[in-house]
Formats: C-alpha cells, sequence, structure tokens
C-alpha cells in the first residue's frame, strides 16, 4: 500500500460523542481575479438571484488531470453543489445534502485535500434518517479548511441491503470580502456558491434542513443548472 504523508493537521475521527456531534452538523484559497458584479449583469437579471460562475473557473476546473482521477459522483444521494464544486469564504462551511429516502445503517464521511490526497478528515457512525435536507456543518466537527487547497468531501451511507447512496463535491474557500448585505443574491453573483445556498437554509436541532426562501432557491439552483432535489 502507497503511503501516504502525515497531513499537517491531524485527521478527525469520530469517537464516543459522534451521534452528539452527527445531530449537530447533519442539522483561505486567494481569487486572483475579480468576481462578476451586478453592473456587469443584465438588467432583467438584477431583480432576481443570478448565479455568476467566477471567472477563474469552478474547483473541478482547476484540477490538473494527475489529480482529478477522483471525480465526484451521485445517484440518489446529491450534494446541493454544481458538479464541479464550488466557493465559500467560510473557512468552516456548511454544506448541505438530499437523502431522497429513509435510511437506517453507517454513514462514511471522508474529507480529500486533492493536490496531495491525505484524507485529512474521516470518520463512520451509526445514523437512523429521514428523508430530506441535511447539514453537514464543519464547525461542529470543530475543522477549517485551509486557504489555497481544494477539497473533495465525500459521504457514503451505502448498505448491502438498501443499496448504494454515494455523494461527493468539491470545495475552495477563497479570501473575500463583502461589502454588501450577505443575502443569496449576493452571494450568488460573486459565484460563492455555498455561501449562497447557506443563506437560504435554516437547521434544527434535529439535524433537518428548511428552505427558507424557496423563490430565491429555486432562482439560484435554475440560473446555476442545478437540480432541486427537494422538489422533486
Amino acid at each position: 500500500m502507497r503511503k501516504i504523508r502525515k497531513p499537517d493537521c491531524e485527521p478527525i475521527r469520530f469517537g464516543h460523542v459522534a451521534i452528539v456531534v452527527l445531530g449537530l452538523f447533519l442539522a483561505t484559497f486567494v481569487v486572483s481575479a475579480q468576481p462578476a458584479t451586478s453592473e456587469e449583469l443584465p438588467k432583467d437579471a438584477e431583480d432576481k438571484v443570478v448565479f455568476v460562475p467566477p471567472p477563474i473557473g469552478a474547483p473541478a476546473d482547476r484540477i490538473t488531470a494527475g489529480t482529478r482521477s477522483a471525480q465526484p459522483s451521485s445517484n440518489a444521494l446529491v450534494f446541493l453543489s454544481p458538479k464541479a464544486g464550488g466557493y465559500t469564504t467560510n473557512p468552516q462551511p456548511t454544506l448541505y445534502w438530499f437523502l431522497p429516502r429513509p435510511y437506517r445503517g453507517t454513514l462514511n464521511l471522508v474529507v480529500t485535500e486533492v493536490a496531495t490526497e491525505p484524507q485529512v478528515a474521516n470518520g463512520t457512525i451509526t445514523v437512523d434518517l429521514s428523508k430530506g435536507l441535511y447539514a453537514l456543518n464543519f464547525s461542529q466537527m470543530n475543522f477549517s479548511l485551509r486557504s489555497g487547497r481544494i477539497y473533495l468531501v465525500a459521504l457514503d451511507l451505502s448498505d448491502a441491503k438498501q443499496g448504494p447512496l454515494q455523494s461527493s463535491t468539491y470545495v475552495e474557500v477563497v479570501d473575500l470580502n463583502l461589502d454588501e448585505e450577505k443575502t443569496i443574491a449576493s452571494f450568488a453573483k460573486r459565484g460563492l456558491w455555498f455561501d449562497a445556498v447557506d443563506a437560504g437554509m435554516r437547521t434544527g436541532h434535529s439535524g433537518l434542513a428548511t428552505v427558507i426562501d424557496e423563490e430565491k432557491m429555486v432562482e439560484l439552483f435554475s440560473s446555476a443548472g442545478v437540480a432541486i432535489p427537494w422538489t422533486e
């Protein structure tokens, strides 16, 4: 087996507090090019949420051929993100995912730094989940994503009897200060996908997430060409 270089940060492993942490979380790369502004959007788009991809491209678009073998994939379980991943200004972001049916079994989480391939966070816990939207909260895991890195975040709820439930997404943190009000629309026009989604969600103590602005969220997902699983 190939020896993996020890990451700079200690890997996260779930212990006896795993279920408490799960209930909470289920419940900085520098951008060299300036993102698009509202002045660059068409007039008819200024009154609605329009996702504007950053000029530097999505995280997956910037991965070299040698490291891009680990492609995000999904079938029934889906992260709420574009296929090529997205950006956030938060080093401890909240990523949202949709579970299409009830699931009882093990949940495996792996966070991998793409360039050097160490698993910087990993763990397996037993869960009993209902169908719905969930939040993966890095703050509750007490783990931060570092600038200058692209991460592959993968969830696996596969079970021999219930079939595979797997999904993953690329995440990159950008160092960008926003002067305007932090809303779905302001994040979207700057290409900050995960921040925009988080602005339209609320997470309860049960771990289930709720969409708090259906109209704006539909505009966000539609403008980015991302499927809206909770309406299906």
